[in-house]
């Protein structure tokens, strides 16, 4: 896993992530339907295989970086398909209440994998105009300065650092390939969110466990 030291998109911090006897719980998740069983069972059982192959891609961009770039998508891309499908097959489906421009949950560090890394990069160069990403690359060693300066998480947190790729209007500039941190990661209550935003020692707001554990799998 590589933790990125500027805020890129959303994630459930180390100080704020709770066990999961913790977090609000949900009563259709005592029997979850047999298709999502499977969906669970095929992203455990490729966990390892696409470490390895997060591996070798990390190793192969030192060599090739466009053949890296592409076995680098290919992995992303295959994850992030599972994570979906967990996120649809899940019995809180219906209770979703994340929305195009609610972005609470947005103004915190992120997990990616090698994989995702790499696959970012090659969309960033290939999808965004050059002044977008120098921009971009300004407004990461700004938050990059400011995070090294923290003493403690709290602080991190307490100064709401806004997601880099966070638009003004809280639209994800990257949505279509955003980590699986950010696609496993489904509020059940909007207003939750918020109060967790406003107030960052507050409880953690509810969200749909099936989701969020998947994407745990794949940065383990």
């Amino acid at each position: 896993m590589l933790s990125l030291a500027a805020p890129l998109c959303t994630r459930m911090p180390s100080d704020h992530a709770q066990a999961d006897d913790d977090l609000p719980s949900l009563a259709a998740e005592a029997a979850p339907p047999r298709d999502l069983d499977a969906a669970l069972r095929e992203l455990f059982a490729r966990t390892r295989s696409q470490q390895a192959l997060n591996t070798a891609a990390v190793i192969a961009n030192t060599l090739v970086q466009g053949a890296s770039a592409r076995l680098a998508e290919h992995v992303a891309a295959d994850a992030w398909r599972l994570i979906d499908e967990v996120a649809a097959l899940s019995p809180a489906r219906p209770l979703h209440e994340c929305a195009r421009g609610c972005s609470f949950c947005c103004h915190q560090q992120v997990s990616v994998t090698p994989a995702e890394a790499l696959a970012l990069a090659d969309v960033l160069r290939e999808t965004f105009p050059a002044p977008w990403l120098e921009q971009l690359r300004a407004i990461l060693a700004q938050r990059s300065a400011r995070i090294a300066g923290f003493a403690t998480m709290a602080e991190y947190f307490a100064a709401g650092l806004p997601c880099g790729f966070l638009g003004a209007a809280g639209e994800c500039a990257i949505y279509a390939w955003r980590p699986v941190m950010c696609r496993g990661y489904h509020s059940l209550s909007r207003a939750s969110c918020q109060e967790k935003y406003v107030d960052p020692a507050g409880p953690p707001p509810a969200i749909d466990r099936a989701g969020h554990r998947a994407a745990q799998a794949t940065l383990q």
